[in-house]
């Protein structure tokens, strides 16, 4: 998500805004607001959020969401069941190619499967 979007839902802890970036950290989320309710959030009220970095692909891609009302992406670890989490594009791919995954969101951007 990005920063502006998080302050509306989290109470960010600005001694740790750099564990944000890289989902290091946990954060409350604030009191009667609707982020304790996201399927994200912890049974104790936290969640590990990532918040992105200006300008990056998911910022671009998260601005033209916006508008739409999608404000928050939620990630997964990326496997084939008994497999490790992904660690590359080439680990993408390769989950790809075992499943039915049809779109793979990357630093190149979106890829999608030829049908």
């Amino acid at each position: 998500m990005r920063y502006e979007i998080a302050k509306k839902f989290y109470k960010l802890r600005p001694e740790i805004y750099d564990c944000y970036k890289s989902m290091s950290a946990t954060c409350k989320c604030l009191k009667d607001n609707v982020s304790s309710e996201f399927p994200t959030t912890h049974v104790d009220g936290t969640a590990r959020i990532q918040i992105v970095k200006n300008n990056s692909s998911l910022d671009k891609l998260l601005s033209i969401l916006e508008p739409m009302g999608i404000e928050i992406l939620a990630n997964s670890s990326l496997n084939v069941s008994g497999d490790p989490t992904c660690f590359d594009l080439v680990d993408g791919l390769m989950v790809c190619s075992r499943t039915k995954l049809r779109y793979l969101l990357t630093d190149l951007g979106l890829l999608k499967r030829k049908t």
